[in-house]
């Protein structure tokens, strides 16, 4: 029997309206009443260029191995995905046909394929209508990445001119997500221009609210609003982003009007803002982000086999002095096992997290486990920012106290990632891995428990566990059976494993002229549909 599904449940993540709705700690001034559009029913805006800050480099659109923070902000609003990420009635966000290019899909009978009916009459940027063809093209192209490895793209074909069958290797409720975020273009448009480093990025055309018309590498990248968008015409004529080395340039520009919206500002100047020095001119908005800074276990180390001697280090933590005494008030303490919160899993806070600091109790283990007179461990990090290092000297200070002596390596992060990735020579690293949010906790199996963690190794105690639940979890579609087993690597992590310490969340933060009204984000996408400046 086929099955139907029109709405696929994501997870937390950073989705929120910036202007007027939501979006964490705000300063600035509240929307007013304005006029509308009589056809859009959206606000007609006052001023017809948007002008957004990004650091780092828009390098290209090419999502063979994902799409990197900037260039996605980019993709968001001139390309359109299978399906569209949108935020439920519960806060949620959810995974949508509304508003997307694809009427409906549903699974094929064997549970091997997940077939997409495209919405007719969707018009691209070069003026082509949206059929089979741009889909299939699209998702051949993923074949030289890794990123999309489940697509069985030898059965890859077109049912007809607007039914697109997309053939998995495994089917779940992760392979549905990520199979529905593959960037859809214009195949005749990638045919005539014949050269990939031109079509990704000056040469793109899809079918997304806005149209490349310049590109100029290490400078900018210009939109204009596409005409024929499916959806309705964006209140906001054009857009520019540009590439700012410095945070502090960039913030200087906000504030005489060169840029209107910085994606990723310094974080003092996103406090500068919250704490009013601007007055009302600038707003500043915050939310969750998907980076998990937490300290790793390495499970092939001899020294930590010992349930009680992983409980008493967690027992001996004070997670939030390593917050505040590390991160100092950016991001926010972690009260979840994996950051985001899938389905089924808990939101702790600083009453019902399971681990409390006690001291004595820590003691008691360590003597329980025959480590009464201390150990020793050798804690890894490295120097791609400024908090891993700090991290792991906390944390070496706060188990001082338990008789565990930490020495400490800081790497360059290439030679850290080699030395986490092997067996001997650590105990325990610092690392903020990035927890995916178009799937579940399946991709903590590879991307973790046995890359990073090597679970895996010996195996350790409880590993079969995690490669059950990881793995079920992998191949699951129901709702229901998706938060069961949720629960149960949650209970587990607590009860049974505790290969890892989940330590702070990242923060996504944005500062931006107060006149900018309606402006969505969620992570680094952007929903320009309903923005406007008053």
């Amino acid at each position: 029997m086929k099955k139907n599904i029109q709405k696929v449940l994501a997870l937390t993540l950073a989705c929120a309206m910036l202007a007027g709705c939501g979006g964490g700690a705000a300063k600035g001034g509240e929307a007013p009443a304005s006029t509308e559009n009589g056809e859009s029913g959206v606000a007609t805006s006052s001023r017809d260029t948007l002008t957004i800050g990004v650091g780092g480099t828009i390098a290209n659109l090419d999502a063979k191995e994902g799409v990197v923070e900037q260039s996605m902000s980019v993709y968001s609003i001139a390309g359109e995905a299978l399906l569209k990420m949108v935020s439920g009635d519960d806060g949620l966000p959810i995974m949508t046909t509304e508003n997307s290019i694809t009427e409906s899909y549903e699974l094929d009978e064997e549970n091997s394929a997940i077939i997409y009916h495209l919405r007719q009459g969707v018009q691209m940027q070069d003026g082509t209508e949206l059929n089979a063809d741009d889909v299939i093209a699209s998702v051949m192209h993923m074949q030289d990445g890794t990123y999309y490895a489940d697509v069985d793209y030898d059965n890859v074909t077109a049912v007809d001119d607007y039914t697109v069958s997309v053939g998995v290797k495994t089917l779940g409720q992760p392979v549905i997500n990520k199979v529905s975020t593959i960037p859809i273009w214009s195949k005749e448009a990638y045919d005539k221009v014949g050269n990939e480093g031109v079509f990704f990025t000056e040469g793109y055309v899809s079918c997304g609210q806005y149209k490349i018309t310049d590109w100029v590498a290490g400078d900018s990248v210009t939109l204009e609003a596409f005409d024929g968008y499916y959806n309705g015409v964006a209140p906001i004529k054009n857009v520019i982003f540009r590439i700012f080395s410095e945070s502090s340039v960039a913030m200087m520009e906000l504030q005489t009007g060169g840029v209107d919206v910085l994606m990723s500002p310094d974080f003092q100047s996103y406090t500068d803002v919250v704490d009013g020095k601007y007055g009302d001119t600038l707003t500043a908005t915050a939310a969750d982000g998907n980076l998990l800074y937490s300290i790793y276990l390495n499970m092939n180390s001899e020294k930590l086999q010992d349930l009680r001697v992983r409980q008493a280090i967690m027992y001996a933590l004070d997670r939030k002095g390593i917050s505040d005494g590390v991160f100092n008030g950016w991001g926010s303490l972690a009260y979840r096992v994996l950051g985001l919160t899938y389905a089924g899993m808990t939101n702790y806070d600083e009453t019902t997290w399971p681990y409390e600091q006690n001291i004595e109790k820590a003691k008691e283990l360590m003597k329980e486990a025959g480590y009464e007179n201390g150990m020793e461990l050798n804690l890894i990090s490295h120097n791609a920012g400024v908090y891993y290092q700090k991290m792991g000297e906390v944390f070496a200070n706060q188990v001082k106290e338990i008789g565990i002596t930490v020495n400490i390596s800081v790497y360059e992060p290439a030679t850290f990632k080699s030395t986490q990735n092997g067996l001997e020579g650590w105990d325990v690293s610092t690392t903020s891995p990035n927890t995916s949010y178009v799937t579940n906790a399946s991709d903590f199996l590879n991307n973790a428990l046995i890359g990073s963690m090597h679970a895996d190794a010996r195996p350790t105690e409880g590993y079969d566990k995690a490669l059950e639940i990881t793995t079920a979890l992998k191949t699951e579609t129901d709702e229901a059976k998706v938060a069961e087993l949720s629960k149960e690597f949650e209970d587990n992590y607590f009860n049974n494993w505790l290969w890892w310490f989940p330590i702070q969340v990242s923060g996504v933060y944005t500062v931006y002229n107060s006149d900018l009204q309606g402006l969505q984000r969620c992570m680094a996408a952007l929903d320009l549909s309903q923005a406007y400046f008053k």
